[in-house]
């Protein structure tokens, strides 16, 4: 194809690649400026061939019309190279370039004649030897010396993929990575070979080498190394080989502002054995997050096991694991991983909500309404005409913009200080397999609350937003978040029509027959109305639903509700509650016990200036077991006309309820590791 493109004329030429698989080797030489570009989705252009070093060839025939290596008898590292751009002026867009000769061995075929884990397997996809070389949305794929970028050129590589599992990107080019997603393969490697990514040979007195920026770095399986140093022409010291200072290559290579998998380890020793020294070599990494290796943990215990488990994004493929720094990226992720297993790392606090009038409809305004609908004058009839409609556009209006719906087979597990949801709330409706790890969900604020007079004695404001909602959810964890009003509490709020304006929901309700829940080691505090698990009597469609563990959660500064149960078979092991009826919301109660609700607890510790009554109040409820638990550190004795009646199908042993209290102080919340030191193997 290329070899019948006229001579160069000095101006830039375009080549389009229509959908489709092109095997055999490809040269790019002599043409000029170019740029060879796929139609569609880069891994639907696929350029593949299937040759590696060690491979034998007669000595008069070319391993590669760019490398002709003529007289050896074997292919060699550059003539393996599936495309080898040996010009300046080249762009390459929306292909994949790719190197199959190592893949039967990734199927457990063995390797092919000549190759093995100690040489000989090199086998390159691209090869680049030239200036001003470009590549953007490519996808380079091998598993031994995948991207050889060698030269003294400059290369540049965006909105790309690179994977291989030993030196895959390696070479003396300046070479800059960034927006890319970068692989580390499993597979092919002898268990306790964890391969090795970067390879620079940077020439003596050269400043730069390899820059790795605002990418992510994926290991499949294993805990290959970040890479070495390749000392080219520097024999082992086995062979009388020496690394000198300043003659010999010093490769030099800077991953920064990345996303890093905690799989990852450190640097190594170089080609030459040279031990990795900071003294000496030229290989650092400044300002990464980590990706945990929590984000690929499935739920351990409690209802979520149960019916398959609960796995979230465990399985993600590499594309599929997204670091997240604000909405638009969310969204964006949102939509195009559909359902398909993911990991959205999130590394900032995502701001769902906005200024009042950023939704209040033109007819609305709050001074008139509470003089049209004060009781005095409107009585106790729920409020209608002009300015409840009004009202009711602001809201939908309100609730359009701030709810971010998470769909299935999602885990959303924070990754850096303060990563969460601000403003908004978080909703899985009707969805399954989701785990929420490591968040804060803050100030769900209603700013258009609702006045129901009918609502108890005198009247009460509603709002309408839970900061997390489980609607019809199923198999969804919910680990180490926090959840909490913000610098908007309620307690802060006016008061109208001789009642407080309630801004906030609930901080974390399970309602419409969700199940298989748990939640663990998080953090409940200053709200009101905290966890509602079943949302009326008269849905009773939840009878045989709303199945949820909570163990090793921290209650504190809370009015009732943690939880309130309707329905639902809940435990409640190992939770601490401090109850403060002097706090700012004054303390109701702890477990509200609703209509055909089975609650079995186990190992709570209550502590506070409250007597034993207060802890459980009885909301058409009857079942309800208590062991192990106390308040203030002695036993407690709670009574219920019935026992639980049920059993739980999972092991979830409690342990005593002063260990557990100390525990949970220190540990529930957003407080998992987030960037492990990295330590040598």
């Amino acid at each position: 194809m290329l070899d019948a493109l006229p001579a160069p004329s000095g101006q830039r030429r375009f080549v389009r690649i229509e959908p489709g698989s092109y095997r055999g080797a490809v040269c790019i030489r002599g043409l000029g400026p170019i740029t060879i570009y796929g139609v569609g989705a880069a891994d639907g252009v696929r350029v593949v061939d299937g040759r590696y070093a060690a491979q034998t060839k007669p000595a008069d025939m070319p391993a590669q019309a760019c490398v002709p290596a003529i007289g050896a008898t074997s292919m060699g590292t550059a003539g393996s190279a599936s495309v080898v751009i040996a010009q300046d002026d080249v762009q390459l867009a929306g292909l994949t370039i790719a190197n199959d000769a190592l893949d039967a061995v990734r199927d457990g075929q063995g390797y092919p004649a000549g190759a093995g884990e100690s040489g000989g397997a090199q086998a390159v996809a691209l090869m680049t030897r030239g200036d001003r070389i470009q590549l953007d949305a490519v996808h380079l794929l091998g598993h031994q010396d995948t991207f050889y970028a060698d030269g003294t050129g400059r290369v540049r590589v965006a909105n790309s993929r690179i994977a291989g599992d030993v030196d895959f990107i390696f070479g003396a080019a300046r070479l800059l990575i960034e927006h890319s997603l970068i692989v580390s393969r499993a597979g092919r490697r002898v268990p306790g070979e964890g391969g090795i990514g970067l390879a620079p040979s940077t020439p003596p007195g050269r400043a730069q080498g390899f820059l790795i920026t605002q990418s992510r770095w994926i290991v499949e399986d294993g805990t290959p190394s970040l890479g070495r140093a390749w000392d080219a022409g520097v024999k082992k010291p086995e062979a009388g080989g020496q690394w000198i200072a300043g003659q010999s290559p010093n490769g030099h290579a800077l991953i920064r502002d990345s996303l890093l998998d905690a799989r990852l380890r450190p640097w190594v020793a170089s080609t030459a054995r040279r031990p990795f020294e900071a003294k000496s070599n030229r290989l650092t990494e400044f300002n990464n997050l980590t990706l945990p290796v929590a984000a690929f943990e499935t739920a351990p215990t409690g209802w979520a096991t149960q019916a398959g488990g609960t796995s979230g994004g465990a399985n993600a493929a590499p594309d599929a694991i997204r670091w997240i720094r604000d909405r638009a990226q969310l969204e964006a992720a949102l939509r195009e991983l559909g359902e398909r297993p993911k990991i959205l790392a999130i590394a900032a606090r995502i701001e769902l909500g906005g200024p009042a009038d950023a939704f209040r409809d033109p007819g609305y305004d709050q001074a008139a309404y509470e003089a049209a609908y004060d009781p005095k004058t409107w009585g106790r009839r729920k409020p209608e005409g002009p300015l409840e409609e009004a009202r009711e556009r602001s809201a939908k209006a309100q609730a359009k913009a701030i709810t971010l719906r998470i769909p299935s087979n999602t885990t959303l597990i924070g990754i850096s200080a303060g990563a969460g949801f601000h403003g908004g709330m978080v909703l899985l409706n009707q969805v399954e397999n989701v785990i929420v790890r490591n968040l804060r969900f803050s100030d769900a604020y209603d700013h258009f609350t609702a006045w129901d007079p009918l609502d108890g004695a005198h009247g009460e404001w509603n709002a309408d937003y839970d900061n997390l909602s489980l609607r019809a959810a199923h198999r969804v964890w919910v680990d180490h978040c926090a959840f909490d009003d913000g610098d908007r509490p309620d307690h802060l709020e006016r008061t109208v029509f001789g009642r407080g304006q309630q801004r906030h929901d609930g901080l974390l309700d399970i309602t419409h027959a969700s199940d298989l829940i748990t939640v663990s080691w998080s953090r409940f505090s200053g709200h009101d109305k905290t966890m509602l698990i079943g949302g009326s009597d008269k849905q009773v469609a939840d009878a045989g639903a709303l199945r949820v563990t909570l163990h090793h959660n921290l209650w504190v500064d809370i009015r009732e509700r943690a939880p309130r149960v309707r329905f639902g078979q809940v435990h409640l092991v190992n939770n601490l509650y401090l109850a403060r009826p002097e706090g700012p919301y004054g303390f109701g109660y702890a477990i509200g016990l609703g209509l055909q609700s089975g609650v079995l607890s186990q190992g709570n510790a209550f502590e506070g200036t409250v007597q034993p009554a207060q802890l459980l109040r009885w909301l058409k409820g009857e079942r309800f077991s208590d062991e192990g638990s106390t308040l203030n550190g002695n036993p407690l004795a709670l009574e219920a006309p019935q026992p639980a009646g049920w059993t739980p199908p999972y092991h979830l042993p409690p342990e005593g309820a002063a260990q557990a209290a100390a525990r949970v102080r220190v540990g529930a919340g957003p407080t998992m590791a987030l960037e492990p030191e990295r330590k040598a193997p």
